[in-house]
């Protein structure tokens, strides 16, 4: 669910396997989730800008005087993430990293590229840089004290480079191929 404050007038966008749930949890002492502003609505965890803009709208809210914003992360990182999350919740049991990439047929973690969660926001933060990103986020909202930084619904496994071949890569390139470059990623190992 998308946090959003109206004392310090900022909206988190969370887009599927960016940290968005150490995000929230961050942001959330500050904050609120949309759906507790309004019970009878069942909102989407992760809303993209636009929806979320809307939603603003209805409530009367400030949308262009509000910070948007919102992580994004290397795509092929973020399907072995999410490749490794499926298994944790056990959506997926004895299929292969080489088996889950082809059955995702070109969709990405959810089915959503990350560009089309922040079609409207005023900045796009960087999962890479967690730690510097949030820190910049925190002084731009002027929230009191540090951040205390958590790392939750976390998966372990061995660096991303390591799960691919040369197929599985131009896979993976080709699905997020706009993701590749708004955000400027690489494949690096």
């Amino acid at each position: 669910m998308s946090v959003v404050t109206l004392e310090y007038s900022f909206a988190l966008i969370r887009v599927p396997k960016t940290g968005s749930v150490s995000q929230a949890q961050l942001y959330m002492n500050y904050g609120t989730e949309i759906r507790d502003t309004d019970n009878s609505v069942n909102y989407p965890t992760h809303m993209p800008s636009v929806e979320l803009k809307n939603v603003f709208r209805e409530k009367n809210w400030d949308w262009d005087g509000c910070f948007k914003f919102g992580f994004v992360r290397n795509p092929w990182e973020r399907e072995v993430s999410n490749y490794f999350f499926f298994r944790k919740i056990k959506r997926i049991k004895d299929m292969s990293f080489s088996e889950y990439l082809e059955n995702q047929s070109g969709t990405p973690s959810g089915g959503w590229e990350m560009h089309t969660y922040l079609t409207d926001v005023d900045y796009v933060a960087r999962y890479e840089n967690f730690e510097e990103e949030t820190n910049f986020i925190w002084k731009k909202l002027n929230l009191p004290e540090s951040p205390k930084l958590p790392h939750l619904n976390s998966t372990k496994h061995r660096p991303y480079w390591e799960y691919y071949n040369d197929k599985e890569i131009l896979l993976v390139q080709e699905t997020y191929k706009k993701d590749i470059e708004l955000y400027n990623y690489e494949f690096e190992d």
